[in-house]
């Protein structure tokens, strides 16, 4: 019996032998998947059920008569990437069953060896899974980083940049992929770039975090003021990798500049007011 605490699969087999469609579906419900399966056997049949329904894993025969399983990964690759493909052949030869693997079939099961069958659809479904997460993961961090209020980037251990936030292009003299894969700093005051490069190296060697003030930004307003933070990112046994963000305190420094300056002013008054007393005492005396 299918076994329920699993999510019911829907599965499209591809297939024009009866009798191999009929013992395909014994064989995964002796091994307990819980499956429905819809079947098809010409170039048609197989283009309208993809169009027409969502299919978890796709089964094929590698030999048709009215098209060939190549035929149908092809199909499958333009219309449904992520889907599970899995040939399934009384003959395959090895040169064949490679080829099939790096045109984009998931695996390759022969009708000899149908015990394989479940283990293969399970492993197949498990590895799409974790795809779609890794997927999710990866659109969730894009859209985080597109809507940090700031800049983020990553460098190899060389001081190459191998990713740049979204926001850069606001401030970088020409496209981010221009500098994706060089150490370009010519957005940077030569003395920033150095002064950027020597902490950078100190971070990589110390593995502690560093922050910094520095001044850059597009070329109708270099003066920004930011604050950087670098840090070591990567795994044991991996290669350095430098991150960094930066945030922009052009407006906290004009304000700390304009408060300082006020009090500058109140002091010298402060000072000129007590010479004024002082000079009166002594005329009193």
């Amino acid at each position: 019996m299918p076994d329920t605490s699993e999510k019911e699969i829907v599965i499209l087999h591809v297939e024009d032998n009866p009798l191999d469609r009929e013992l395909v579906f014994r064989t995964l419900q002796l091994d307990n998947v819980n499956c429905r399966i819809l079947t098809c056997e010409t170039r048609a049949e197989f283009e309208d059920l993809l169009a027409g329904g969502e299919f978890s894993l796709l089964l094929v025969d590698y030999h048709l008569p009215d098209f060939s399983g190549k035929d149908a990964l092809e199909i499958a690759r333009q219309r449904c990437p992520n889907i599970p493909f899995i040939f399934l052949s009384g003959v395959l030869g090895e040169e064949a069953a490679i080829d099939s693997l790096q045109s984009g079939a998931t695996d390759y099961v022969l009708k000899q060896r149908l015990e394989r069958l479940a283990p293969a659809v399970r492993r197949a479904l498990r590895e799409a899974a974790q795809q779609r997460q890794r997927e999710a993961a990866e659109q969730r961090f894009r859209v985080f980083m597109d809507n940090l209020p700031g800049l983020a980037f990553i460098k190899d251990g060389n001081g190459n940049w191998l990713w740049l936030s979204r926001r850069w292009g606001d401030i970088l003299p020409s496209a981010i992929d221009d500098f994706i894969g060089t150490n370009r700093s010519d957005f940077l005051p030569p003395d920033t770039a150095a002064a950027a490069a020597e902490i950078e190296k100190k971070v990589i060697e110390s593995g502690m975090p560093a922050d910094t003030t520095e001044e850059f930004g597009p070329p109708n307003d270099p003066a920004r003021q930011w604050l950087v933070t670098r840090f070591l990112v990567g795994q044991a046994n991996e290669a350095p990798l430098l991150g960094g963000v930066a945030f922009d305190i052009t407006a906290r420094v004009l304000a700390e500049r304009e408060l300082s300056g006020e009090k500058d002013r109140l002091q010298r008054l402060v000072d000129q007011n007590l010479a004024i007393l002082a000079d009166q005492e002594t005329g009193l005396v």
